[in-house]
């Protein structure tokens, strides 16, 4: 070897079981990003060792193209917290890195200097503004976008200056809610993570607040994750005005140029991150407190691609790694949670009172099936259930309906033959969605779509919709109170950024009488003139293909009435 060369090993964005090793300059260091050529393609690897043995089988080992001097060095702990993830979860390294750093930071042919980055951002951002004017529906998106480029190119261009921020003051706590963080602080003292368990109403918001500012005058850092990007929207605007240029919001639903900007800021900042679960992968550094609210909610599971983790669990992984303190909250705490508090892992605190007292809500369980016998039953609406709504309209107040099934129909059905549509490729029945372009049968596990005639292929028979979705509950309130503002929230209507933002404001606001949505409605959002929640075929819940239903129904069921 070339005096003034040494071995390296480099981490790749692919799915290999071992680190290739290359030829680089003696100054490379772990953490380096590199250009490298691995099976005739270019790739950004990360350096993960210098100064190492070259496998003996190694025949030949070619150099690194380059340095790449502009991208920011990976830390160790980054690295660590991959290789625990990779261990943990059954995958390779590799896969972990490309998580953390998807392909739009890595494609080697896109890595220019600052100096061009600026450039090429600045006539991007001219023709933004050009289109803002006479833009429509999507003004705030290309507004919203204008306003991450002017603080990405003031980055590439000055650099980021550390923000200097007052100390926080301090949250007024109830008695109950400061003997909690009593409890809570103590636990921490023993270096053990929280199960906070307080009923819904309690504020347990609050006390994640109180934390975090005493983390944040202390020198530290914050990472505060959220399930959903809709609980992270209403969460951002409560924690804005307490943490000001201190908070940073990272999910997937903001822009390549903002998330950019979070990366950049978090470099050299104190800052507390509110984000979804792809927030374990920023750069965290010098993390003191790290906040996992509704921990049982299954959004926290990563299914596809690799690595296939759990955040809840991954949170305590990186908090481990920093020396930080964890709390984990929820008004329904998993039955893992509950064992790990029982077996001594984590500690457990309990809030068990209402903020400012209020009382638990009353609960009518309706029987559908005896109410359509007696004609008491209009659509998927009970008579009783569209009279309570009819007496809250009345009054200006609001209402939240619940159905945990986009689409308009979960499945269609041929009654002359009995065949009922399902995927070609996950065998479960396809659902009935309506929309600008048409009627469609989708899978909601692979996405398979296919066009809704209503005939059916075999017999010809007409095919009938089975159940309802929140399209159809969508139409249905809509019919039953023609004075009242409807909206829907569920995850087809949530990919549109803009309708989900303008959708959860308006509720807040009062614009919207009736909010029909999925899930994501139930956990957290706090709407105080909400008065009325009614969840429509709720024994559905019973019924997924999931060995842990009844305590999802249970958590559901829990979370909504808490609303």
């Amino acid at each position: 070897m070339d005096t003034g060369k040494t071995y390296i090993f480099v981490i790749l964005p692919l799915r290999l079981s071992w680190e290739p090793c290359y030829i680089a300059p003696e100054e490379t260091a772990t953490g380096d990003r590199v250009k490298v050529v691995f099976a005739g393609k270019e790739y950004i690897g990360v350096v993960s060792g210098t100064g190492v043995e070259p496998p003996a089988a190694t025949k030949k080992i070619s150099e690194i193209l380059s340095v790449e001097k502009d991208l920011d060095r990976i830390g160790e702990k980054e690295i660590s917290f991959w290789r625990q993830m990779a261990s943990y979860y059954l995958c390779s390294v590799g896969e972990v890195y490309k998580a953390a750093y998807p392909s739009v930071k890595m494609d080697a042919s896109r890595q220019e200097s600052a100096r061009k980055k600026a450039g090429r951002l600045k006539a991007r951002l001219e023709r933004l503004e050009a289109m803002i004017p006479r833009a429509r529906s999507a003004k705030g998106r290309y507004e919203e976008e204008a306003a991450s480029l002017r603080m990405e190119i003031k980055s590439l261009e000055n650099g980021y200056s550390p923000v200097r921020m007052p100390v926080c003051s301090p949250v007024r706590l109830s008695p109950a809610q400061a003997e909690a963080r009593d409890s809570i602080h103590a636990a921490f003292g023993k270096g053990s993570p929280v199960l906070l368990s307080g009923v819904t109403g309690s504020g347990k918001t609050e006390i994640y607040v109180s934390l975090a500012i005493n983390a944040l005058n202390s020198g530290g850092n914050v990472l505060y994750l959220v399930p959903e990007i809709a609980l992270s929207r209403q969460m951002e605007e409560r924690m804005a005005g307490i943490f000001g240029p201190f908070l940073r919001v990272f999910h997937s639903g903001i822009t390549q140029a903002a998330k950019r900007e979070v990366t950049g800021f978090i470099r050299s900042n104190r800052y507390i991150i509110l984000g979804t679960r792809s927030s374990l992968f920023l750069p965290n550094d010098n993390l003191s407190l790290v906040i996992v609210d509704e921990e049982q909610d299954t959004s926290y599971k990563q299914d596809s691609p690799a690595p296939r983790y759990n955040a809840r669990d991954a949170a305590v992984m990186l908090a481990r790694l920093h020396g930080a303190s964890v709390i984990m909250g929820s008004a329904t705490p998993s039955l893992e949670s509950l064992y790990n508090c029982k077996n001594g892992k984590y500690s457990l605190v309990t809030l068990e009172e209402r903020f400012h007292g209020a009382p638990d809500s009353d609960i009518m369980v309706i029987d559908t099936i005896s109410e359509r016998r007696k004609n008491g039953m209009v659509g998927s609406f009970s008579r009783k259930l569209i009279a309570e709504m009819r007496e809250r309209l009345d009054r200006g107040e609001q209402v939240m309906i619940l159905r945990s099934r986009r689409s308009w129909a979960p499945a269609v059905q041929c009654p002359e033959c009995g065949k009922i549509f399902r995927c070609p490729h996950c065998n479960i029945p396809l659902s009935l969605h309506k929309g600008p372009s048409g009627e469609r049968l989708r899978c909601h596990y692979c996405g398979h779509s296919a066009p809704y005639t209503g005939i059916c292929p075999d017999c010809g028979g007409s095919l009938i919709p089975l159940g309802s979705g929140t399209q159809k509950i969508e139409e249905e309130a809509a019919t039953l109170f023609p004075d009242a503002v409807v909206a829907r929230l569920d995850g087809d209507s949530a990919q549109d950024r803009e309708y989900m933002k303008r959708t959860i404001d308006g509720f807040a606001e009062g614009k919207i009488n009736i909010l029909v949505g999925t899930q994501m409605v139930a956990k957290g959002l706090d709407f105080p003139n909400v008065t009325l929640v009614g969840v429509i075929s709720v024994d559905s819940e019973l019924y997924n293909d999931d060995y842990a239903a009844s305590e999802r129904a249970f958590d559901l069921l829990t979370q909504v009435v808490g609303r």
